[in-house]
């Protein structure tokens, strides 16, 4: 074996390279074992980075099945968030997640789009809609940058899209606080905030759920009445 590795070591790939013209050519040599290297190198980069976007990024949907599978944090929420405000409220009101006043809503809960898009400017603050517990924090293939909070009740609000995140999961945060920076992570045409809110039963309108947003198509109807 060693004498057949010491008779390799001589051997070499020759590169030929040129222009389609002819006018520049260039030959180089790489030996046996550097070959060897540089493929290991390779190997174990490519290696290193499937296993790292198996492991780093966690589809929505895997998200939402621990959540419904995860009896003890369904269970845990409501006395968590009393034990934080001190009496347990019944009723839940979800507030604004963006509060520029110019802040639209671009896109509303339809077939295939579960959840409403709120234009804003680019690193705009976003607000935890409801006191809760971060429940999620990290990357989505879809929705880039992403947070889940879980309410009372069996509520849970998801933010997606964002520039910054500012929480970490199991932080406690009250209505209004500042949990993230708008912006355009994962599949997004600009800037924006993806919003969702969950309940037990299923998804939720936000519109209907408190939350105050003007839609761009009411200002597309003004016009066509023009």
């Amino acid at each position: 074996m060693l004498i057949k590795l010491f008779k390799m070591r001589n051997r070499y790939l020759d590169f030929h390279l040129s222009s389609s013209r002819g006018r520049i050519a260039k030959s180089f040599k790489i030996s046996f074992f550097p070959l060897i290297f540089i493929g290991s190198i390779i190997l174990l980069t490519l290696s290193a980075l499937i296993v790292f976007s198996i492991f780093y990024f966690k589809s929505i949907d895997d998200v939402t099945k621990e959540i419904e599978y995860n009896k003890e944090i369904r269970e845990n929420v409501d006395n968590y968030i009393k034990d934080k405000l001190g009496e347990l409220k019944t009723n839940i009101n979800f507030a604004n997640p963006i509060k520029h006043k110019e802040a639209i809503m671009s896109q509303g809960i339809k077939d295939g789009h579960s959840g409403i898009d709120i234009v804003t400017e680019l690193r705009d603050n976003v607000f935890a809609s409801a006191t809760g517990k971060v429940l999620y924090s990290g990357s989505d293939s879809i929705y880039g940058n992403i947070i889940i909070l879980s309410h009372q009740n069996n509520f849970y609000t998801f933010y997606g899209h964002l520039d910054t995140i500012l929480v970490k999961p199991h932080d406690f945060v009250k209505s209004g606080d500042i949990i993230g920076l708008a912006g355009e992570s994962g599949i997004a045409k600009g800037p924006h905030l993806h919003f969702e809110i969950w309940g037990e039963d299923g998804m939720k309108d936000p519109l209907e759920m408190g939350v105050q947003i003007e839609d761009v198509n009411n200002y597309k109807d003004e016009d066509a009445q023009k």
